[in-house]
């Protein structure tokens, strides 16, 4: 078998202290959960994804929990229910539950800026004031942050959150006006919650939320102890065959960073649904917990965010949720807190189809009698294209390492072109225009990016019409290893005949 020599990346061990779960191991599905069990069995025959373990809560009551297939393919070691996965995104609830922790003591307040609680380096606003990206607003993705994600290979260090920070933390839309997913929010979030406690981000989790309920095999990393139960991470090869990925880090932990099983994520959401107190330990404040779990911004299509946990509604049931994926990583985490029910799906390849395919027959099974529910349709954007854009504008990118970049952008009713400093110029791929936007994607100017990443990315320009200005973001693309963004901000040239 081949192995990708993807990034190492420090690994935090945990010694195990505190509640130890009540529920662990493998517990037989009942015959209701009978076309969900064969589709997980289908999707590893059928190499959606090495292994897959799932939990399911019904009534409050755990009523299956089991492994299939692989957790270690090379050394055919099996998926079970105690088997350790990475989690991705999966991670945000639990970060943001950590934050409320503090929040409940007093020591933070969500309605002030982040840049109370940050160090050398502040965030900035490009649009809007920095004063307004709240910590209520990194919590639910309207703090104005742009795209961002990055993977640290083959041993490389992610930059300190400071140097990321001065990077990376900028406001590219208004805050509070604007829903953009943000994985650096969340690892601003661990970051903040670090120095507010005075204790590094992972032990205070470790501490105050996983050892006082029970979560015995979570932590940003692998617990001392329990390196058997972790699973390796897979990718599909062109050959038909997983090829494993190694160990990677990020410059966003907060967002992306913890391992857990099945069984700790059900006690997890039972906290969660039992609004913040599990065995009689209380963690969160019921109106914080309540708080979470109640939509701050709709999404469309039927979906909302709360406090970290996405809202929407599953066969007719509320459900709080969250997804994670990223290489080797798919998985998905529901809890129906007015039914005391959860679906636990995690599996060790980048395949969604698998927790998608599992998850959705697992609510019919929970909720048999309740219809399919419906998606609502978004109004449709305007892609009407105006020759008000038309022309040329002039301005600067601004990079982290090299300042301000030169940058020159040509419209024309069927093409548009962009030179990036002193580079040749190139025509933008996919574009599209309207009245006061234009997008567009280009290969072949090189942009510095990450360290451990020496190649081209691909830029995508994402700039709309403010004011005198056109202005936005290049977010520079390599897949599976970053999503970084840019400030470009341009100005018409007079004589583009206006």
């Amino acid at each position: 078998m081949t192995t990708w020599l993807l990034p190492g990346a420090l690994v935090i061990t945990c010694t195990l202290a505190g509640a130890q779960a009540k529920d662990d191991g493998d517990v037989l599905a009942p015959a209701r959960f009978a076309e969900a069990r064969h589709i997980a069995r289908r999707c590893v025959e059928d190499k959606l994804s090495p292994g897959v373990s799932v939990a399911v809560v019904q009534d409050d009551e755990l009523v299956w929990a089991e492994g299939f297939g692989y957790a270690d393919v090379e050394n055919r070691r099996p998926a079970t229910s105690n088997s350790i996965y990475r989690l991705a995104s999966i991670s945000k609830p639990i970060t943001a539950t950590g934050l409320l922790i503090l929040a409940d003591r007093g020591k933070v307040d969500l309605n002030a800026p982040a840049n109370r609680y940050l160090g050398e380096h502040h965030l900035k606003a490009w649009r809007g004031s920095a004063d307004a990206m709240t910590l209520r607003r990194l919590l639910n993705h309207t703090s104005g942050l742009p795209l961002h994600y990055t993977f640290f290979y083959d041993g490389v260090q992610p930059p300190a959150m400071d140097e990321t920070i001065r990077r990376y933390g900028f406001a590219a839309t208004t805050p509070g006006t604007a829903w953009q997913y943000s994985n650096l929010a969340f690892g601003i979030l661990g970051f903040i919650t670090a120095r507010v406690a005075e204790r590094p981000w992972p032990e205070f989790l470790r501490d105050e939320l996983f050892d006082r309920i029970g979560m015995k095999r979570t932590a940003a990393g692998i617990r001392e102890g329990f390196e058997r139960d972790a699973t390796r991470q897979y990718m599909m090869g062109p050959g038909g065959r997983f090829v494993r990925v190694g160990d990677y880090g990020f410059d966003h932990p907060g967002a992306s960073a913890i391992w857990s099983t099945v069984h700790d994520l059900v006690r997890f959401s039972r906290l969660h649904y039992r609004l913040g107190e599990l065995d009689g330990v209380r963690i969160l404040r019921p109106d914080t917990a309540r708080a979470m779990q109640t939509t701050t911004w709709d999404r469309g299509n039927g979906r909302g965010i709360g406090l970290a946990w996405m809202t929407t509604s599953v066969r007719g049931q509320r459900c709080i949720y969250h997804t994670g994926g990223m290489p080797g990583v798919a998985a998905m985490l529901r809890v129906f807190p007015d039914r005391k029910s959860v679906t636990v799906v995690l599996t060790n390849s980048s395949n969604r189809t698998t927790y998608a395919r599992i998850s959705d027959a697992l609510a019919k099974a929970l909720f048999p009698d309740a219809e399919p529910s419906a998606t609502r349709s978004s109004p449709a954007a305007s892609r009407e294209q105006s020759g008000k854009l038309f022309g040329t504008w002039t301005g600067k990118l601004v990079h982290w390492a090299d300042g301000d970049i030169p940058l020159r952008l040509t419209i024309e009713a069927s093409k548009a072109t962009v030179r990036l400093g002193a580079k040749l110029t190139r025509e933008l791929d996919n574009v599209h225009v309207t009245a006061n936007s234009v997008s567009g994607t280009v290969d072949g100017l090189f942009l510095q990016t990450t360290a451990s990443f020496h190649g081209r990315p691909r830029l995508d320009f994402q700039l709309r019409k403010d004011g005198d200005t056109l202005a936005g973001v290049c977010i520079a693309r390599a897949e599976h290893y970053f999503a970084v963004s840019y400030w470009v901000e341009l100005r018409q040239e007079a004589s583009a005949g206006k």
